[in-house]
């Protein structure tokens, strides 16, 4: 019998650590909450094609995190603290005592951050390509180095670079553009505040606060997340929790965008000189 697709909502709500926030929601109202965290400048719509997979007795949101997709972007304010604040902030706005959080790429810090600091609030983490942290490679340093130099408006081809090198497989062209499309939703000031609080953030001395049973997710092609290699090493950097590894980007996430990189691996060829030049290219 198949499986009837829950009806998918759209709402803002003003959070007590500041923004107002723009979601995606859908599910049974009473089921167990669960809340999608997209990773850099992405927003709820990296998760359009996984959200109607969902059983409809889950409560699932999707999350514009501060700066991105159609949430308020503040002048100031984005260091994984401040999206963790938004995290806690959002379970009370949407009276969740408890949620599951899912982390793609570096929002799996934020939930991460959440886990530690909160862990009464956190019933399970899902960190899909979870980074043990950021800004240790040259290739994650390139890419900081890129984004500094960003001007308003934001390049287009600069965000498409990023979103093709995140791909291992070729893209359906139409969720493709719209992931572009959301990336240049932020302004340079964003790109570069949450890349800076991303890479700034270490929680090596913390990892072992987190209580909640832990799923991590990644590919081979994700270097930095397989076993052996990496911070993390491919295990949950508690020595517990269970990893699911396959041959491919990222597992099981076709519907994420088909194997989709962490930060450190949205580099390709140019893209300093692309930070450079007019946003004006189409």
């Amino acid at each position: 019998m198949q499986q009837e697709v829950p009806q998918l909502r759209f709402a803002t709500t003003r959070l007590g650590s500041g923004p107002r926030v723009h979601y995606a929601e859908q599910g049974d109202p009473g089921g167990a909450p669960i809340i999608f965290l997209p990773a850099y400048t992405d927003s709820w719509f990296s998760y359009s094609r996984v959200l109607p997979l969902l059983p409809g007795r889950y409560h699932a949101y999707a999350l514009d995190q501060r700066g991105h997709g159609d949430s308020e972007r503040p002048e100031c304010c984005y260091t994984v603290e401040d999206f963790a604040g938004d995290v806690v902030a959002f379970l009370d706005a949407v009276g969740a005592e408890r949620a599951s959080l899912v982390g793609h790429s570096g929002s799996c810090l934020v939930a991460r951050r959440v886990a530690e600091a909160h862990p009464e609030r956190v019933a399970r983490l899902v960190l899909i390509g979870s980074p043990g942290s950021l800004g240790d490679t040259e290739e994650e340093l390139e890419l900081q180095t890129a984004v500094r130099g960003l001007k308003d408006p934001v390049p287009v081809q600069f965000a498409r670079e990023l979103q093709g090198a995140a791909a291992h497989v070729t893209l359906p062209e139409a969720f493709f553009e719209r992931l572009v499309a959301e990336s240049l939703k932020l302004p340079a000031r964003v790109w570069k505040s949450a890349l800076d609080g991303l890479f700034a953030f270490d929680d090596g001395a913390d990892l072992g606060r987190i209580a909640a049973p832990t799923l991590l997710i990644w590919g081979e092609w994700d270097g930095g997340c397989r076993g052996g290699g990496g911070s993390s090493g491919g295990q949950d950097p508690r020595g517990q929790g269970d990893g699911v590894s396959g041959d491919g980007p990222q597992p099981e996430l076709g519907a994420l965008g088909a194997g989709r990189r962490r930060p450190g691996r949205l580099h390709g060829p140019g893209l300093a000189g692309l930070a450079n030049t007019s946003g004006t290219d189409h």
